[in-house]
Formats: C-alpha cells, structure tokens, sequence
C-alpha cells in the first residue's frame, strides 16, 4: 500500500470529510438500484430468520430450566451443518444458477419452518433436526449470495456492495437476536417463533426473485448428483496443508475466528447467565444485547478509519483484546457493576419507567464492547483477503475461512458449555480468551505434525497470530516466496 504524504491537519480533516460524503453518496446511490437492494434484504431477511430461530430456541430451552450443556448443544448443531456441508453448498451453488439456489434453498428453509413443527411438534429433537436442516440449507445461500454480489454491482462497486450486505447481515443479527426471539418466547410461544421465521424466509426468497436471471441453470437433482460429498468433507489433513500454505493469511483468518467462536459462543451462554448469575428471566436478554447495536454501529465507523491508519492486523489484535475484556467483565459483573451501571445507556430506560438491576444495566454496556470486537474483527478479515490475496483466490480463501470458523465455533460452543456446566455460568466467561487461544495454539501444532513438518514453539505461534506489523504490498496465497 502507498504511503500517504503528510498534510496540514485542515486539508486531511477537508479531504476525510469529502471522502465520508462520497462514500455516503456511493451507497444511497446503490441501494436505488433495484437488483442490489433485493440482493440485500434477501440477505438481511434469511439473517434475521436464522438469528431469530437459533436464538429463540435457546432462549426457550432455558426459560424451562435445561442445563447450560443442553443449549450449547442445540446452539452447536448450526455450525456442524456448515462444517460438514460448507464445501459441498459451495459446490451446489456453482452448479445451479444463484438466483435459482438462493431461491430453492430459502423455500425448503421456510417449509421445514412449517413442516417439523406440525407433524414432530418442538421438543429438543424436533428443535435439533430443524435448526440442522435451516443451517444445511444456508451453506448453498452463501456462496451463491456472495457470487451473485459480482452480477449486480460493477467491478468498482463489488466491494461496497459487500459492505452494505455485511451491514444487513449485522443488523438482521442484532435484531433477530436481541429483540425478535426473547419478545416472541415472552409474548407468544416458541411454535409461533418458528412459524415467524418461516415467513421471514420466504419474504427473503420473494425479494430474491428481483435478481437477475443467468443463462446457465442446473437443475437441482442434476446438481446434487454432480457433487462430490464424500470428497467435500474438510479434514484436518486438508485443512492443515492450506494453513501452511497461506501463513499469513492464514493467521489472520484464525484470529478473526477466534472472535467469531468467542462472539457466538456468547450467546449461547448468556440465556443461562441471565437466569442463573443475574437472576433474571432468560428473555430479559433483551436488554442486555440491545445495546450491542451501539457497539455495531462503531465497529461498521470506525472499523474502516482504523484499518487506513493502523492496518487490518491491528485491527483484528485490538477486537481480540476488547472482546477478551468484555468475557472478563461479564465474569466480574458483581465486582464491576457498580461503576459501570450508572453510565450504561440502560439507565435511560428509568425515564420510561422500567427499573433495571445494577448488574443487567453493567451488562448491557458490557455488550457494546463484545458487539464492537466482532464487528471490528470480521471487517478487518474480509479487507484483509479483498486487499492482499489476488481475486482468482479469494474465492477457496473465503471458503477455508468459513471452515475455520465453523470448526473452531463449533469447538467452542461445546467446551465453553461443557466447562459452564462443571464450574458455573459466571466463572467460564474468566477463562473463555484464554482457553480459545490456548486450543487454536494446540490445532497449529498438531497441524504441522500431519504435514510431517517440526511444530514451531507456543511462542513463536502467538507471535504470528497477534503480530500487528502492517502489510505492505498484496501476496498471491500461491506465491511460496510471500509466505514466510
């Protein structure tokens, strides 16, 4: 990356101004374009569905007192759908047209919606196989949604139309799961939680009907025969190679995976740590992800100032840092509570008259911190990839990436449940940071052993994954030269 000449403090606050105005301008004008704006609320609406249904189901479960094991459990069955089916979605992706796979992937999502819960009814089973089956069918969405960001912007577009999806997908996140799951679990039934979702699905399959068409179109047995599933299943063999392969790209995608599986690890823990630690009722957790907005809204600003001036690499390190002190305070929340309630935004709900205890008002700015950390780390990978690995390649370097989340969040949605349930809901968000970094250090390890290669020491690991030196010129992933 050029370096920029230094300027009188005017002309650079001229210049940044001028620059946010045209990038404004840049996504008004965007979104009035009919194809872009469907592609995303499409996006926004199977988010929010997906949120809205995983979100609810935990919060239900803990609302009838089951264990912290059994929720990680149920939240851990979305990320193995997309670990054992991620590459081969892709694969059915590039064999159908996009619009068709996004389409038929959105109705059979909104029919299980309607079906399981009918015919099974919504135990855990039913819960289980239901949430199984949406997330199956969500790994065709994604790699068919981010092939068809290509067909309806410009090249010099594609990349803000990738922003303005990662913003719909954020907000669909915060909504689904801070509002929409805990007040329909409060106010209706967890059977009208998933007819809801149904319908938010298949509002998402309509709005995809306004893309586009393509020439090419497989239809969906013939493509589901092309595929090969058996070959489509990530191994750690496989899995390793390519991370030796790619080392600098590859740690920084661990270390934006390490949020990710932090982050959702979260959520799958808060249900219980309302009920348990703040003694609360689990759909109170309304309040205490609400704020986490806030935190969105600062990572999507300040996300993209920072990596100009800093770098990607220090971005990624500082949300490790802020979203590690957010789990530390969540653990402390009886230590911390009396200094962080009187300035949480919460309080000004006391003007509405709702009165909040210390310890939920602490929490809800706590979230600000773990929302603004995940938002932070995810903007900081994807312009990592776009910016230094070149475009015949970012394609299989996205995949790996959600491989790597998959598995890792996946990890630790059961371990940090597993853990929660042995020494308390509180104790766990203590040494959730460390833990992580301690397995994806292990993972490394274990990785050069199947590639037959010497492990590098614990040190020499934390070193590359938390090394803030700034890239300076794009690498090609294929170029062993680069990659040392």
């Amino acid at each position: 990356m050029t370096a920029v000449p230094n300027r009188p403090d005017g002309a650079a606050s001229a210049t940044d101004r001028a620059a946010a105005e045209q990038e404004w301008n840049l996504r008004d004008q965007l979104l009035r374009d009919p194809a872009v704006l469907a592609l995303v609320l499409s996006r926004f609406a199977t988010v929010l569905g997906i949120s809205t249904l995983s979100y609810g189901a935990m919060v239900y479960l803990a609302t009838i007192g089951a264990p912290q094991i059994v929720i990680s459990l149920m939240g851990a069955t979305r990320y193995l759908a997309a670990l054992l089916f991620g590459i081969s979605g892709g694969a059915l992706a590039d064999a159908m047209s996009k619009r068709t796979a996004m389409v038929t992937a959105y109705v059979l999502q909104a029919a299980a919606c309607f079906i399981v819960p009918t015919v099974w009814g919504t135990g855990v089973t039913s819960l289980v196989l239901l949430i199984f089956l949406t997330a199956m069918l969500g790994q065709i969405v994604v790699p068919a949604l981010k092939a068809m960001t290509a067909l309806v912007a410009t090249a010099a577009h594609v990349a803000a139309v990738a922003a303005l999806i990662t913003v719909a997908s954020g907000i669909g996140t915060a909504i689904g799961t801070a509002f929409l799951a805990p007040i329909l679990i409060n106010v209706t039934s967890l059977r009208v939680l998933i007819y809801v979702t149904g319908f938010i699905l298949l509002f998402g399959a309509v709005r995809t009907l306004k893309l586009p068409k393509e020439e090419h179109s497989t239809p969906l047995p013939r493509a589901v025969r092309a595929v090969d599933w058996r070959g489509s299943v990530p191994t750690l063999r496989r899995t390793a190679e390519w991370l030796n392969g790619n080392r600098k790209v590859g740690a920084m995608i661990l270390v934006g995976s390490m949020v990710f599986a932090l982050f959702d690890g979260l959520n799958t823990l808060i249900p219980v740590y309302v009920r348990d630690v703040l003694r609360s009722d689990p759909t109170n957790s309304v309040y205490i992800l609400a704020p986490g907005g806030i935190g969105f809204l600062a990572g999507s600003v300040l996300g993209p100032w920072l990596m100009d001036r800093r770098g990607e690499r220090t971005l990624a390190v500082m949300a490790m840092a802020i979203l590690s002190l957010g789990f530390m305070l969540f653990g402390l929340i009886d230590l911390v509570a009396p200094l962080l309630a009187p300035i949480s935004p919460l309080r000004l709900l006391g003007l509405v008259g709702i009165q909040l205890t210390p310890q939920i008002e602490a929490v809800g700015l706590i979230s600000i911190l773990t929302a603004l950390g995940s938002t932070s780390a995810g903007a900081a990978v994807q312009t990592y990839i776009n910016r230094y690995v070149i475009l015949a390649r970012q394609a299989p370097t996205f995949g790996m990436q959600e491989v790597l989340d998959s598995a890792l969040t996946l990890f630790a949605v059961l371990t940090l449940g597993m853990v929660a349930t042995l020494i308390g809901s509180r104790l766990v968000f203590i040494v959730a940071p460390p833990l992580i970094i301690a397995v994806v250090v292990w993972l490394i390890r274990i990785a050069f052993r199947v590639t037959a290669q010497d492990p590098p020491e614990a040190r020499a690991i934390l070193h590359a994954l938390f090394d803030t030196a700034r890239t300076t010129a794009p690498y090609p992933p294929d170029d062993p030269a680069s990659r040392s």
